[in-house]
Order: C-alpha cells, then sequence, then structure tokens
C-alpha cells in the first residue's frame, strides 16, 4: 500500500476508531457494575424504620463445612473472594415460608466476602458482607431423582435374575426325575422336599426384594410429586442471598464470628505471585533462597522436637498438634451467629449486583451486625484486597485502617457513632423492606389426623381388610334394620 493510499484512508478510519473506543468503554463500564433503577435493583441502601413485618420466617439447615469439599474461585472483581461448595447437597439448606406446606427450599452453593460492604445502612458502607448464595432445591431433588433411578433400574434387573432362577428351581420341583436318578423312592421324596423348601425360600426372598423395589418406587413419587408441587410455586425458582455486616465495635467482640472470618481466611488463601516484570533477577533469586532456607529451618526444628520428646509426649504433642490443625477445617455456621433475642433480617426482590444483573434474587439481611475483632476482620481485608504498603492508612476510633475503598474517608462504618462516618458514594436506592424471623432448622411436616390416600397406603394389609370387613358388617347391620323396620310398618297397615 502507498503512503498516497494509507493517507486517503486515514479520514475513513478515525470515525471507526472512535466509535470502537466507544463501545469499549460502555463495554467496561457494563462489567463493572450493575444500574441503579428499575422494580428489583441490587444493591440497596437499608432504612430500618421503614421496614414492615411480615408472617414468613427464614430457617437454616447448614451442614458442618469442611475445607476440604470447597474450592476457590479466581474473582476479577478487587475486594471480593468466592468459596464453592462441591456435591449435589451443597452446604446446607435454607427454607423461605411459613410452614411445611407452605414453604420453599434452596441449597447453599456458595459464599461470597465482599469488601467492603456492597449494601449500605443509613448510607454507610460496612468493612465486610459475607453473602451465603442459595440456588432452588428442583436441581439438587432432579439430581437425586436420577440417582434413585439408577438404583432401581439396578434393583429391577436383578429381581428379574432371582426371577429367572426362581422359575428354574420350580421346573426342577415340577419333575425331580427328569434330569436326576435315585436310589429308591424315599430318596426322591426328601430331595423334592429339600427342593420345595429351598424355593419356597427363595420364593419369600424374592417377595422381599418386591415390597423393597415398591418402597423405593413410592418414595420416589414421593419426590415426584413434591417437586411438582415446588414447579408450581414461583417463588421456588428464584435465588436466594443472605447477607451478614461484619464490623469491630469498641470491646465487645464475639467469638463466634471471629472463628467465622478465621476461617474464611484460611479458606479463601490463594497465594499470589507478584509480576516477573517488575521484579529484576537478582531479587527473585534472593527471595526463592530465602524461602528454601526458611523451609529448612522449619524441618530441623521438626527434627529437633522429635529427638528431644518423650513417646507418650511426643504422642500427646502430636495429637495435639493435629486438632490445632484440623480445628479451622470443620466449622458450624450456626455457633458464629451472634444472638441476643429473636434474629431478624430485612428481605427485599432484587438482583444479582454484578452483570447479568438478572432480577431474580430473593436478598435478606441480617438485622444485626456481627462484631468481630478488629485482627481477624483486617486479615481478611490484607487476604482479598492484596494491597501494597504504599497506601495510605487512616485512623477509625483509635484503629489504623489500610486499603483502597475501606477507609472511614470511603463512607465505611468501622466502629463509633455513625454520623460521624461520611455517606459513601454512590448513594444506593432505599425502597419498601420486610422483617422476617431467622432461624436455625426445618420446618416439620405435621402428623396425619386425618384419613388420607397417602396413610392408606401406608398401612398394612391385613389392617385393611379388617377395616373392610367391619364395614362390611355394619352395612349388612344397617341394611337388616332397615327391612325390619318396613316389614313392621307393612304388617301394622
Amino acid at each position: 500500500m502507498t503512503r498516497r493510499e494509507t493517507s486517503a484512508m486515514g479520514p475513513k478510519i478515525w470515525p471507526l476508531a472512535i466509535w470502537l473506543s466507544f463501545l469499549c468503554t460502555v463495554r467496561a463500564l457494563a462489567e463493572t457494575a450493575c444500574p441503579l433503577t428499575g422494580t428489583r435493583q441490587s444493591p440497596v441502601n437499608i432504612v430500618p424504620k421503614d421496614a414492615h413485618p411480615i408472617r414468613n420466617s427464614v430457617l437454616m439447615k447448614y451442614k458442618v463445612w469442611n475445607t476440604s469439599q470447597l474450592f476457590v474461585e479466581q474473582s476479577k472483581d478487587h475486594g471480593t473472594g468466592t468459596i464453592r461448595f462441591a456435591g449435589p447437597e451443597g452446604g446446607g439448606s435454607l427454607q423461605v415460608g411459613e410452614s411445611f406446606s407452605d414453604m420453599d427450599e434452596y441449597v447453599l452453593r456458595r459464599l461470597r466476602v465482599a469488601m467492603p460492604s456492597e449494601h449500605t445502612l443509613l448510607n454507610r458502607r460496612f468493612p465486610i458482607e459475607v453473602q451465603l448464595w442459595h440456588e432452588p432445591a428442583i436441581h439438587r431433588d432432579i439430581s437425586m431423582l436420577i440417582s434413585d433411578r439408577a438404583e432401581v433400574q439396578q434393583m429391577l434387573r436383578r429381581f428379574q435374575q432371582l426371577t429367572l432362577d426362581w422359575q428354574g428351581e420350580l421346573k426342577k420341583l415340577e419333575d425331580p426325575s427328569q434330569n436326576e436318578s435315585f436310589p429308591d423312592l424315599q430318596t426322591e421324596q426328601d430331595w423334592a422336599e429339600s427342593v420345595r423348601q429351598h424355593s419356597v425360600k427363595d420364593g419369600r426372598f424374592l417377595m422381599e426384594h418386591v415390597r423393597e423395589l415398591q418402597q423405593r418406587i413410592s418414595e420416589i413419587d414421593v419426590k415426584v410429586e413434591l417437586l411438582n408441587e415446588r414447579l408450581h410455586r414461583p417463588e421456588s425458582a428464584r435465588v436466594v442471598a443472605l447477607s451478614l455486616f461484619y464490623w469491630t465495635p469498641h470491646n465487645v467482640a464475639s467469638p463466634g464470628a471471629s472463628d467465622f472470618l478465621r476461617w474464611l481466611t484460611q479458606a479463601t488463601k490463594v497465594e499470589l505471585p507478584k509480576p516477573v516484570e517488575n521484579q529484576s533477577k537478582p531479587e527473585v533469586a534472593e527471595k526463592l533462597r530465602k524461602q528454601v532456607q526458611h523451609l529448612q529451618e522449619l524441618v530441623k526444628e521438626m527434627q529437633r522436637n522429635q529427638s528431644n520428646t518423650s513417646g507418650w509426649h511426643n504422642e500427646r504433642h502430636l495429637r495435639g498438634t493435629e486438632e490445632k490443625i484440623q480445628a479451622p477445617r470443620d466449622f458450624n455456621f450456626e455457633d458464629s451467629i451472634q444472638r441476643k433475642d429473636t434474629l431478624t433480617a430485612f428481605g427485599y426482590k432484587g438482583s444479582f449486583t454484578r452483570p447479568p444483573c438478572t432480577p431474580v434474587v430473593r436478598w435478606f439481611v441480617v438485622s444485626e451486625p456481627q462484631a468481630a475483632t478488629a485482627k481477624d476482620l483486617l486479615s481478611l481485608a490484607s487476604n482479598l484486597l492484596q494491597s501494597d504498603h504504599s497506601t495510605q492508612c487512616q485512623q477509625a476510633e483509635g484503629l489504623e485502617v489500610c486499603g483502597m475503598g475501606i477507609q472511614p474517608s470511603d463512607g465505611v462504618w468501622w466502629r463509633g457513632p455513625i454520623k460521624e462516618t461520611p455517606q459513601s458514594n454512590p448513594v444506593f436506592p432505599s425502597k419498601p423492606m420486610s422483617t422476617t424471623s431467622l432461624g436455625f432448622g426445618s420446618f416439620h411436616k405435621p402428623k396425619e389426623t386425618h384419613l388420607s390416600s397417602e396413610l392408606v397406603s401406608q398401612l398394612p394389609w391385613p389392617y385393611i381388610q379388617a377395616c373392610c370387613a367391619v364395614l362390611l358388617l355394619c352395612s349388612v347391620a344397617m341394611l337388616g334394620t332397615t327391612c325390619s323396620m318396613w316389614s313392621h310398618q307393612c304388617c301394622d297397615q
């Protein structure tokens, strides 16, 4: 291409380049935040006095979490970390509703830590917001039905094989002298009796297998009926997010909240290497040399401890060390919640706070912020933010806070009166909220107080026959009484 052709194409290329840069800018803005308009926008500003109570309850039934069953997702957002639970059961279940017959169930799938908080309270952010994300239990139920279907198919194949074997034994019993020879008639009768007893035993075992198969099929029918009911409930297809705020008030800290933050620090700890281009080769070599030297010192120290301790003391020391190592791996979320009185949560209908911003989220924000120690909170902050030491620090009621976006001047309420903390930007809109009771456990199925088809299907067959016989006798007695009264009336006339 000549210089003249290039200069001629210049005016045509510049508008295209400007248009492409504009599209890239719009796309970058769209990927960082969701619009704060609409009927189901998130996050929002929480105003406690505007919330109205409702009868619904939120019940949590979480399992004991173990870090071996989790994996950390790499997040592109600064100051966030995500932990995902493995397996169809996830981290437990959550139920929202009024009773067992009127509730929606969800499965805990991931924990998301945001620093600072995404939601605001009176236009102030909290240092940390932990979000527990739940997906509809329909996915779990479908996975369980697929597993049950595979087990039932295996039982059917076994039943078919048992039936074929039993039929072969019955054919032998019909004509015992066809393939066998006996010295006398008594031996043949004894052999036939033995085969008959064995066949009867196999027949009973086959009937037990049939009853077990019928029970599994009835259980699948119940699960299918429950799944069908959930499909007819619009809210059961939503996503539920439960948020908790954490801060550091003066001389007040909950041991459970601090333990939870330490567990999160351990679970989200990811060693991110610094960029190599910003370091010279001697600095990298010196860093590796120091790491190797530190590991060698640790090995020597372990060897000295092992040689200087006696057998029983060494065993006790190792047991104690193992308990210290295993303790942070298991965590019970129920022990971490600070509960003075009845727990409540602010609920509203919102959306995802990150693209694609789909408005399908039922948000519940615990009304009482959880108090933790400053050390544990700042440790988790340094792990999430990965900030350098060049960031200027600020004082928050005697607490030194370092890190971009989490300082008091950014509208983050660490401690002290809320009025002394400036409002955060951007200012989120406030919307009507509801106050919901929050607890642990699950809705229990009430006992059957009336005769239903499900209850009748669970009754033993002799009991049903007895009930039918009583009903027949009562019907005959009533019919006889009616005929007797009618005959007396005819005779009197």
